[in-house]
């Protein structure tokens, strides 16, 4: 099958290594499995004031609307290949984020990624855009080539701000959502018969670590992710120390953010320098061994889409702790492979650490065992496979149509 992928976000050629490669992943593995991918990047960037905007105004982005400036201008066309995947870099000049690019300005760099797939000889069987960004150019796509189009959503499901926007999500074929938690806000906007999926994320195989010590009890646990507010860092350094009192436990927390200085201030202040250990940002081959040695996972964030981190702590042997109505909702069962906790909950997550410890060894076994199931069930691969599975179906519309 002959698939293009259209992403603002996809890592290589440059691309500063705070942007996600979720994307990358999908496209890799469909590589692998002998599909033939171009992925078009819709390189965004701002003036160049937006690069040197002070700290607290990058702060201010990052938590009122979940946004990072990149820290470099990506503003040159060019074509790259990373890791096996063919990439056709499209810059996209905007004044401001939530900017939507005129739909004139859109359809002149549709007819330039037209014009580069016919240098490459390669015809879409379907074309998939990530986030809703490429809408307009989705429908570009689809009246040159009449192949089937796909979308899949990472976040909010809302298109108001995308002139004629009805008319544009009526050409989709098919929608995937990053996590069931978008269901019932998909199904009210789109309808309930419109055609969907969960488009969830997978681990490499090689992290579902098989031999891990499941009987491990250590009190040590962890936390991977970005220091933001939405994340809620903070809570769980809070709620360790009032569970413990005096007990031994060990925390780590992996990461790097804008609330990374008052996160080391609320250490000092409570006194837990001996127990908390901040140590900044890792690559993914450090943390997995720090996963090995944990006990036990912890981000109870909001606004979360989907948290691979999850499944890799899983893969690993830790018992995880995630946020309920958030991005695990349908991979996490609460109680049965990991705990749910409302998000940025301090009272609950106290209450659910309390419970954990007091497990017996044969109960947090069964525990364990589940969770490394499930993330045996959302490899690289297998994800990839499911999605691509879905992806036919509307290539196969498509031929039986026309």
């Amino acid at each position: 099958m002959n698939i293009l992928v259209i992403s603002h976000v996809y890592p290589g050629g440059g691309t500063p290594q705070s942007f996600t490669p979720v994307v990358h992943y999908f496209a890799r593995e469909w590589v692998k499995q002998g599909h033939k991918v171009i992925v078009v990047n819709l390189s965004t960037y701002f003036p160049c004031i937006a690069y040197h905007l002070p700290s607290f105004v990058k702060k201010y982005l990052v938590n009122k609307f979940q946004f990072a400036l990149p820290e470099k201008r990506l503003n040159k066309a060019i074509d790259f290949n990373y890791e096996g995947v063919d990439v056709i870099r499209v810059p996209i000049f905007k004044y401001k984020p939530s900017m939507v690019v005129p739909y004139k300005r859109q359809a002149k760099q549709a007819d330039y990624i037209i014009a580069k797939l016919q240098e490459r000889g390669f015809v879409p069987d379907v074309a998939v855009g990530h986030w809703q960004n490429p809408l307009y150019i989705l429908s570009c796509i689809k009246a040159h080539y009449g192949c089937g189009t796909a979308m899949v959503l990472h976040g909010a499901v809302s298109f108001d701000r995308y002139p004629n926007w009805k008319n544009l999500t009526s050409q989709i074929d098919l929608w995937g959502l990053r996590s069931a938690c978008m269901t019932e806000a998909f199904d009210k906007l789109m309808g309930t018969g419109t055609p969907r999926f969960i488009c969830a994320s997978g681990t490499p195989q090689s992290i579902v670590n098989l031999e891990a010590d499941l009987m491990r009890w250590n009190n040590r646990y962890i936390y991977v992710g970005f220091l933001l507010e939405r994340k809620y860092p903070n809570v769980v350094i809070k709620t360790l120390p009032k569970v413990y009192d005096q007990d031994d436990y060990h925390l780590d927390v992996v990461g790097s953010g804008f609330i990374e200085n008052e996160l080391h201030a609320l250490i000092r202040q409570l006194d837990e320098e001996h127990r908390i250990n901040m140590t900044g940002r890792k690559p993914r081959e450090e943390v997995i061994p720090m996963l090995d040695k944990a006990d036990c996972f912890i981000m109870i964030s909001r606004d979360e889409v989907f948290g691979l981190v999850y499944l890799e702590a899983m893969a690993r042997g830790c018992i995880v702790v995630a946020s309920r109505g958030e991005g695990m909702t349908g991979i996490i069962e609460d109680g049965v492979n990991g705990f749910l906790c409302a998000a940025g909950d301090e009272d609950e997550l106290a209450q659910i650490v309390q419970k954990i410890r007091s497990l017996t060894s044969e109960d947090r076994l069964e525990i364990r065992k589940a969770a490394m199931k499930t993330a045996s069930e959302y490899t690289d691969w297998k994800v990839a496979e499911r999605y691509a599975e879905q992806l036919s179906t509307i290539k196969n519309n498509y031929e039986e149509t026309y």
